[in-house]
C-alpha cells in the first residue's frame, strides 16, 4: 500500500467513525460466545444462518413475570404471545411453565394445540379469516373480537356448531385516549372505534346466548408509563359505562404486550451513537448510518433534528418491570393506585408478551464472505444471511453485531463496517448502524447478531434467491453444569421436553 493510500484510508476511518454500543446479553449466552470451537461446530451444522434458541432462559424469563404480577391483588394470565417465534420448542416451555397462548392465526392456533394446549388456555387475537374463527369458536378459544363483521360471523356459527357453546369474547377498543392529555393517536387497522363500541355491545346484549362477554382488549406499544396508564384508565372508565349502560358486567381487562427487555449494556454509548447521529444531522455532517437514513430523524422546519425521542426509545437498559410498576401504581388518574381499582373490582388482568419472555433467548450465527470499500469510502462486511434471515426490514437490530474471528491478529486496527447481505437487490442491508469491530472481519469468520430469538429470527421467514432460511439449534447448559449440550429443534421439541 502506497502513503497515499494509507493517508486515504486513515481519513476515512478518523471521519467516518461511529460510536459502538454492545448489545446486553445473558450470562449463558457470554460464556458460549467465549467457547468460539464449539460456536464454528454450530454454524457447521447448516449451510445458511443457524438460530441458536435457550428455553431454559425463557423459562427465567416466565417465571421473572409471574413473580412481578404476584404482587399484586388482581389475578393475571399470563397468554405468551408466540408470532415472535415459530418454534415448538418455545411454545412447549410456555406450555410446561403452566402459562397460556396468544395466537394470531389458525395454523398457530393448531401449533398450540399440537404441542398440548386446550382452547380454554388459547387467546385468539389479530384480524380473522371464517377459518380461523371457527377453529377458534369450536375450541372454546378466547377471542378478542376485532370487529363488528366478526362478531356477527360468530353468532351465525356458533348458532350451527354441534356444541352450541356460547363464543368467549372479548371487545379490541381501538383509539383509547389518556383524559389527562391532550393527543392525536395514529390510526391503528386494529379494533373497534370508541364511538362504535355500544353498537357492538348491544349486539352482544340481544344474542345473549351466543356470546360470554369477558371484557376489553387494547395494546399500544409504547415507552411512556404515563400513556399506558391513561390507556388502561379509558378501558376501565368504558367497561364501567358498559355495566352501568347496557348491564353487561366485565370480568377480564387484556392490556396487551409490548414489554420492553434491556437490549443496551451501556447506556452512555447509547447516548453517545444517538448524539453521534443527531449532531451530524444538525451539523451537515455524516450520521455514521446507510446513506445518512439516520433511522428517521430529518431536519425540522427550525433546522434542528427532528425524532430524535424515536431512536433514543430502541435503546433500553432496563427490563419491563420499573415500567409496568409505574403504570399499575399510577394515582394521576384516579384517587387511588390502577392495581388497586383492578383488584376491588374482581377483575382479572391478562397480558400478552411476546419480546419479554423470549428476552435473550437466542443468538444467530452467520459466516463472512468477506470484506470491501464501498464508492464512499466506507467499508462494509458481506455476510452469509440477508434481512429474511433476521427480519432486519422488521425490527431493525440497532446494536453491533459480535464478530468471531477464526484467528486474531494483534496487529489489527479497529475497524468500522456496515452489514451487507447476500441479496441481489440495494435494501440488503442488515442494519443502518455502521458497526465498530476490534479487526477487520476475514471470510469464514462468524458474525453474530445478538439477542434474535423475539421476532428478529424468523418473523419474515423466506428464502430468496433460493437461499436457505435460518435452521435453529436448541443450546441448553449441560446437566453437569461443565458445558453445553445442543439439540436439533424438531428432535428437542419431541423428545427433550
Amino acid at each position: 500500500m502506497n502513503s497515499t493510500e494509507e493517508n486515504n484510508q486513515s481519513t476515512c476511518y478518523t471521519e467516518r467513525r461511529t460510536p459502538g454500543v454492545k448489545a446486553f446479553l445473558h450470562s449463558f449466552a457470554k460464556s458460549l460466545l467465549e467457547n468460539k470451537e464449539k460456536l464454528f461446530e454450530l454454524k457447521a451444522l447448516h449451510h445458511g444462518p443457524v438460530h441458536l434458541i435457550f428455553p431454559h432462559i425463557m423459562q427465567e424469563n416466565i417465571k421473572k413475570m409471574q413473580m412481578f404480577f404476584s404482587q399484586y391483588a388482581f389475578e393475571t394470565h399470563i397468554y405468551y404471545t408466540c408470532k415472535p417465534n415459530k418454534s415448538k420448542v418455545f411454545l412447549k416451555e410456555a406450555f410446561n411453565n403452566s402459562i397460556k397462548v396468544d395466537v394470531s392465526s389458525a395454523q398457530e392456533l393448531i401449533t398450540a394445540l399440537s404441542v398440548g394446549f386446550r382452547g380454554h388456555d388459547i387467546g385468539c387475537t389479530n384480524l380473522k379469516n371464517h377459518h380461523y374463527l371457527r377453529l377458534a369458536m369450536e375450541h372454546d378459544c378466547l377471542i378478542s373480537v376485532d370487529n363488528l363483521s366478526e362478531l356477527h360471523a360468530l353468532k351465525d356459527m356458533q348458532s350451527d356448531s354441534r356444541y352450541k357453546n356460547k363464543c368467549r369474547i372479548l371487545l379490541r377498543v381501538a383509539n383509547l385516549k389518556p383524559k389527562d392529555r391532550i393527543m392525536t393517536s395514529k390510526i391503528s387497522k386494529f379494533g373497534i372505534a370508541v364511538s362504535e363500541l355500544p353498537k357492538a355491545v348491544d349486539y352482544i346484549v340481544s344474542q345473549a346466548e351466543s356470546f360470554d362477554f369477558y371484557g376489553l382488549h387494547f395494546h399500544h406499544d409504547n415507552p411512556i408509563p404515563d400513556l399506558h396508564a391513561g390507556y388502561i384508565d379509558h378501558a376501565l372508565t368504558l367497561m364501567e359505562q358498559i355495566e352501568k349502560n347496557q348491564a353487561l358486567p366485565s370480568r377480564l381487562l387484556n392490556i396487551g404486550g409490548g414489554f420492553r427487555v434491556e437490549n443496551i449494556e451501556d447506556i452512555n454509548e447509547w447516548s453517545a451513537f444517538v448524539d453521534h447521529v443527531s449532531e451530524g444531522l444538525n451539523n451537515n455532517l455524516d450520521t455514521g448510518t446507510w446513506n445518512n437514513q439516520a433511522y428517521g430523524m430529518k431536519l425540522n422546519e427550525k433546522g434542528r433534528a427532528g425524532g430524535r425521542s424515536k431512536l433514543e426509545s430502541k435503546g433500553k437498559n432496563k427490563d419491563y418491570t420499573a415500567f409496568l410498576k409505574d403504570v399499575l401504581e399510577n394515582t394521576r388518574l384516579r384517587d387511588y393506585p390502577l392495581h388497586r381499582f383492578i383488584g376491588d373490582n374482581l377483575l382479572s388482568v391478562m397480558v400478552e408478551p411476546g419480546a419479554s419472555l423470549l428476552g435473550h433467548a437466542g443468538l444467530t450465527l452467520m459466516s463472512v464472505n468477506g470484506t470491501k470499500k464501498l464508492g464512499n469510502c466506507d467499508n462494509a462486511v458481506f455476510v452469509d444471511g440477508n434481512i429474511y434471515n433476521i427480519s432486519g426490514q422488521f425490527i431493525e437490530p440497532a446494536t453491533d453485531f459480535i464478530h468471531i474471528s477464526r484467528s486474531v491478529k494483534h496487529d489489527d486496527k479497529p475497524y468500522d463496517a456496515y452489514i451487507i447481505d447476500n441479496l441481489c437487490n440495494e435494501r440488503g442491508v442488515l442494519s443502518q448502524k455502521c458497526m465498530y469491530f476490534d479487526q477487520q472481519p476475514q471470510a469464514g469468520d462468524l458474525m453474530i447478531v445478538p439477542n434474535t430469538a423475539s421476532y428478529l429470527s424468523d418473523f419474515e421467514d423466506a428464502s430468496p434467491h433460493m437461499h436457505p432460511q435460518g435452521h435453529k439449534v436448541v443450546v441448553t447448559p449441560s446437566e453437569k453444569g461443565d458445558g453445553i449440550n445442543f439439540y436439533d429443534e424438531a428432535y428437542y421439541s419431541q423428545n427433550k421436553q
